[in-house]
């Protein structure tokens, strides 16, 4: 799917790009970048056989819980979508540090009456396999971590969905209901959060690391359809090449054990809500019950507010051990993008990135802060 934004954003870009050189402007566009953003209001059209046209509006608010300079940033987001075919989004999420960082709350709500594609359960699933489904989602994740030492955070996370109102095409895989969750699913998990982060940004990082490890027991005794476990890595860093040049890895592996349905399996291919892991596939690509990618990304200032990167991710999906995994079938994405500073305060970044899969196939993105 291609994304075409426009928003208050624009106000930044095109007299940057139109009048750079000069000296007044220039001197305009160093000002715009010690604004003190706050709140960023942003609009965009995409299109796909599936949807159509799709129109959003999104707003962010970023602030700091309190008034010293220990805390760091937060921000609460709205985002609404709404199809051609008259699909709906709604998404709700808060990300607050509290009292001088000691505890970080992360909470994330949301509804959809949208579709997703299914190629299969596997590394190998061919290109005609591909079918939408239409559906119900509600979605609430919740963690709540405290600090036990500098940077260290401990603590409980809670997870729900419901996906119901399932419609399939009677001619594939799905509407034959032999496939867990086919026919809608309820999925409730309670688990551990293990974070340590050193970031000096938690948006647009210079340096440091960030770990997080956690489980989700998911369970019918918890109000879940389905009896399995969750597990999940994500470890990040940023490594200072030269002044405000940065080389970023991240490694992450999620895995699932017991009675999954398709909709909770490991999903390869770039998410948009999450972090951005193997631009260049689509979002669910291959599932399976497990996964495993790495990425890097070279990060680089070109001119004032104006940026450029470079990345290439590497991954994959199995099912039951990493000795599955076959090195000529793995799944290789690369591509590069542009960066506009929007606060210098906050690093409040414009991300426009294209992608390209070893499978001919490409995505072009377009949205705020880092992709990790």
């Amino acid at each position: 799917m291609k994304y075409f934004t426009a928003a208050l954003l624009l106000t930044f870009i095109l007299p940057n790009t139109l009048f750079a050189q000069h000296p007044r402007v220039s001197k305009f566009i160093d000002s715009l970048t010690n604004i003190n953003l706050r709140f960023v209001p942003a609009a965009s059209v995409s299109y796909s056989p599936e949807t159509k046209w799709a129109f959003s509006v999104a707003g962010a608010y970023y602030f700091h819980w309190s008034k010293d300079t220990i805390t760091k940033q937060s921000f609460v987001s709205a985002e609404m979508t709404y199809t051609q075919r008259k699909q709906t989004l709604i998404d709700l999420s808060l990300n607050a540090f509290l009292k001088q960082n000691t505890y970080f709350l992360r909470t994330n709500l949301n509804y959809s009456n949208f579709f997703e594609r299914y190629w299969g359960i596997g590394n190998q699933t061919p290109n005609e396999n591909d079918e939408s489904f239409t559906f119900e989602r509600w979605n609430f994740n919740s963690r709540i971590l405290r600090k036990t030492k500098p940077n260290l955070y401990l603590g409980l996370q809670i997870r729900y969905q419901n996906l119901y109102n399932i419609e399939t095409n009677p001619d594939k895989q799905l509407a034959q209901g032999q496939i867990a969750g086919s026919k809608g699913s309820v999925t409730s998990g309670l688990g551990l959060d293990l974070m340590y982060d050193s970031r000096d940004n938690r948006f647009v990082p210079h340096k440091g690391v960030f770990v997080e490890i956690g489980n989700l027991w998911h369970s019918k005794i918890i109000g879940s359809q389905f009896n399995y476990n969750y597990y999940f890595i994500d470890m990040r860093t940023y490594i200072p090449l030269h002044k405000t040049n940065i080389l970023a890895f991240q490694v992450y592996a999620e895995g699932n054990f017991g009675n999954v349905p398709f909709n909770k399996l490991a999903l390869l291919g770039n998410n948009m809500s999450t972090n951005a892991q193997m631009r260049g596939f689509i979002s669910g690509r291959y599932r399976d019950q497990h996964y495993v990618s790495s990425q890097a990304e070279v990060r680089l200032k070109i001119w004032k507010l104006f940026g450029a990167t470079a990345f290439c991710s590497l991954g994959d999906v199995y099912k039951n051990s990493l000795n599955e995994l076959n090195i000529s079938n793995l799944k290789v994405g690369y591509g590069g993008g542009i960066r506009i500073l929007l606060n210098q305060k906050d690093r409040l970044t414009f991300r426009v990135d294209y992608a390209i899969n070893n499978q001919q196939g490409s995505e072009l993105y377009i949205t705020l802060n880092e992709a990790f």
